[in-house]
């Protein structure tokens, strides 16, 4: 893999609206500390993404027909190196349970997903 390569981890966690900042915030800084940054949504003046879910929606089925769930949804976007694969997932796993336990959020359920990105960087020159 070239050295612009990157892991990226897409994080949905049902989080009640009142303990976004506070849930986003101390997660985020978490992994920051370790991989040098993360983007977070749902927060203060930042957006609520709604998911919705179905008590039979782990099952593989065509049609679902659980009760259907509504929750308001953080979600986090990190990309490490390939190498940092393994450490990012435990480090967002235990960042998580810890935020649960710390803010009593009730979580039970989170949803990851990874995909192989290629990353590029490059700086804006400031008017002179």
């Amino acid at each position: 893999m070239t050295e612009n390569t990157r892991i990226r981890f897409l994080v949905l966690l049902s989080v009640p609206p009142e303990q976004m900042d506070a849930t986003g915030d101390f997660i985020a800084e978490r992994l920051t500390q370790r991989f040098g940054g993360v983007t977070r949504t749902a927060g203060a003046g930042l957006p609520v993404l709604t998911g919705y879910w179905a008590d039979d929606g782990p099952a593989f089925k065509s049609d679902y027909d659980g009760e259907i769930h509504k929750e308001s949804v953080m979600a986090l976007l990190l990309s490490v190196l390939p190498d940092d694969e393994h450490d990012a997932y435990t480090l967002i796993q235990n960042s998580i349970a810890n935020a649960n336990v710390r803010f009593k959020l009730g979580i039970q359920h989170v949803h990851v997903e990874t995909q192989v990105v290629k990353a590029h960087h490059f700086s804006v020159p400031t008017a002179s």
